[in-house]
């Protein structure tokens, strides 16, 4: 870290002020410390100082506590990686919902310890075994109605970890997304396949839980839609961040 970094850190964390979290931010940028691509994620999650930074570029702001979709198809700016911390927090959180005696069950708990493997470590071997997890859910759920709301979210999370990008053909130009996932203008890199794949996850993570049945969701109460945005800030913040640490203007 350079003296000038190393100043604008020291005078962000003495004083915890939004103009000196918006230089040190801004400078991270600069140097290339954090991609313009993971500070667009946090400004997606709402985070004000990198909403500063990117200025007009910046995706558009959450309507409100439970607006999980453009909260999502904003995290299209981390490209692949980004989709799947967010996924990876929500399908954990649809797991204890695959009741014990599902036939599911197994081949869900196999989707997210595979998805967690290929975050942990990615390999082509581990897309694969996210693909074929995401196959084996999607059969087994259809033999298992009573719960197979939980389970949808978790086959679209494995599915996304399953899919390889294709490279700079993947990544275009754009100025922002707005909550179709639409682009327009050119100034930013952003990944449109990320971004319809987590659309896709937005809208069946909704209908999940619009179908929730009572059997389904009787062992706890299913997700809110505001809780699992907050699940999603505090998986993809701290990597979208980075050096910067955990920042006060979440």
């Amino acid at each position: 870290m350079d003296e000038r970094l190393r100043e604008l850190q020291r005078r962000f964390r003495a004083s915890g002020d939004i103009e000196d979290e918006v230089a040190f931010l801004g400078e991270l940028v600069r140097t290339e410390r954090i991609s313009r691509g993971r500070l667009g994620c946090a400004a997606a999650l709402g985070h004000v100082a990198a909403r500063r930074v990117l200025g007009d570029d910046a995706p558009m702001p959450p309507e409100g506590p439970d607006d999980l979709r453009r909260v999502l198809v904003g995290l299209g700016w981390g490209g692949k990686e980004a989709a799947i911390r967010a996924g990876l927090s929500i399908a954990r959180r649809f797991l204890p919902h695959c009741g014990p005696r599902a036939r599911f069950t197994p081949a869900a708990k196999e989707a997210v310890d595979a998805v967690e493997s290929w975050l942990e470590e990615p390999s082509a071997e581990g897309v694969a075994r996210c693909a074929r997890a995401a196959g084996a859910l999607d059969q087994a759920s259809l033999k298992s109605r009573a719960s197979a709301w939980a389970a949808q979210p978790i086959r679209v999370v494995a599915e996304t970890a399953g899919w390889e990008p294709r490279g700079n053909e993947s990544v275009v130009e754009v100025n922002r997304l707005d909550a179709d996932g639409e682009v327009a203008e050119t100034r930013v890199t952003v990944s449109p396949e990320a971004a319809s794949h987590l659309r896709q996850l937005a809208d069946y993570t909704r209908e999940s839980l619009a179908s929730a049945t009572v059997g389904g969701a009787r062992r706890a109460p299913p997700p809110t839609l505001a809780e699992l945005v907050d699940l999603v800030r505090d998986s993809v913040l701290p990597w979208a961040l980075g050096p910067a640490g955990a920042t006060p203007s979440e």
